[in-house]
């Protein structure tokens, strides 16, 4: 049986929330881009007090930079995980942003946001997860202004983004089984939307153009548990525990050193670092 994400997500927000987003999180380099990227084209188009939704913000990101780097803007942060958004609320509070609120929501149902209502639409390293990212598209061209921006991030293909190969590797390899099927064990670990020709024809076809796409390489610099705490690695430990293995989080843990040791990613305090993970960055308009 499939883990539900959702709970996952849920669970894991308080530890995703310290490794990816306190402090110097492994994911904040890309946020304060993603930020930046916004907010300039924003100012450029003469928006002094922009309403902007984050999609998908986790525990707030890049939504509370972009509320600190633009305090005019009103800037609405949600995720489809509730314990996510009380963490994005939570982050909010300790660096004292005003101008910000928080929904639980849905990525491809906005039922909550009417038409034509955001200036600017960001969503980080989210669009991937979704069940059905057409869907998803639309609705971000639904709740934008005809003139509004959108900046979405994704990573980058198997051979580019060495963290998201390595745990990705160590995941199939501890669920497959004899009795999984072929079409099964080739799914990818993670949804990729790595191909840049896929991921711009899927950008087209949501109803967007004027597409820039460019890449920024992440450099993580992890401790296992970091890697432990994310949701695709509890949603392999709830899995393994489902097969009877108590010791799930051991296992997992096992086979990530070991694979970074023969891959050259361990450090020798133990620590792991992973010096490529591209993204690609996609800034657009909806079509007219």
């Amino acid at each position: 049986m499939a883990p539900d994400l959702r709970k996952i997500w849920s669970q894991a927000a308080p530890a995703y929330a310290a490794s990816s987003h306190d402090g110097a999180g492994h994911l904040m380099a890309l946020n304060e881009e993603i930020a930046r990227a916004l907010v300039t084209r924003l100012q450029a188009t003469g928006h002094s007090a922009p309403h902007i939704l984050d999609i998908a913000s986790g525990s707030g990101e890049p939504a509370c930079t972009i509320a600190h780097m633009l305090p005019s803007a009103k800037v609405t942060a949600t995720d489809y995980a509730a314990g996510m958004v009380v963490e994005a609320r939570r982050r909010a509070q300790a660096l004292n942003l005003q101008n910000m609120s928080f929904e639980v929501a849905d990525a491809t149902n906005l039922q909550q946001f009417a038409n034509e209502t955001f200036d600017g639409i960001s969503c980080a390293s989210g669009l991937f997860l979704f069940p059905d990212q057409p869907r998803a598209l639309q609705e971000f061209k639904r709740v934008l202004k005809p003139k509004g921006i959108l900046i979405v991030s994704v990573w980058g293909l198997p051979e580019e983004t060495d963290c998201a190969r390595l745990v990705g590797g160590v995941n199939q390899q501890l669920l497959s089984s004899p009795a999984t099927s072929s079409q099964e064990s080739n799914k990818p670990w993670v949804p990729t939307l790595g191909n840049r020709k896929h991921f711009t024809a899927l950008l087209e076809q949501g109803g967007f153009d004027q597409l820039s796409i460019r890449e920024f390489n992440c450099v993580f610099n992890l401790q296992i548990d970091d890697l432990l705490a994310n949701p695709m690695c509890l949603g392999t430990i709830e899995q393994l525990q489902a097969q009877g293995k108590s010791n799930a989080r051991q296992i997992l843990s096992a086979a990530i050193t070991d694979a970074a040791r023969l891959q050259g990613f361990l450090k020798p305090d133990g620590g792991l670092l992973f010096p490529r993970n591209v993204a690609i960055i996609a800034e657009m308009q909806p079509k007219t």
